[in-house]
């Protein structure tokens, strides 16, 4: 009987704080307030989801950028690496051009 009692004095506070009068109320309003609760904690959830695959596409562009970086970095020495080449391919043939007139112009001398 003691455990009625509580039961019964459970339920009075129920109706009390709920406001509803039956047992299929009560539940109804708990259930309201349940999925209520439960909106904002979802809404929270999707957008952790949200914000985690956006940082997941951050990465993925910042890796994308660091690797083009890296592409024209190399692209850039590799040209000057081969315009360095070419002047100085440019400046020997220069040279040889200067020494060809040099001895064509001594060869006239001595004939």
């Amino acid at each position: 009987e003691r455990k009625v009692r509580t039961y019964e004095a459970h339920f009075t506070e129920l109706r009390r704080v709920s406001g509803a009068s039956s047992v299929d109320d009560i539940i109804k309003v708990f259930i309201k307030n349940e999925e209520e609760q439960f909106s904002p904690f979802q809404h929270v959830q999707d957008i952790i989801e949200e914000l985690e695959k956006t940082n997941e596409q951050h990465s993925a562009l910042r890796r994308e950028i660091d690797e083009y970086k890296q592409e024209q970095t190399s692209a850039e020495e590799a040209k000057d690496v081969k315009l360095n080449k070419l002047e100085n391919s440019l400046e020997n043939a220069k040279q040889d051009r200067k020494k060809l007139y040099e001895a064509g112009v001594n060869g006239k001398k001595a004939i």
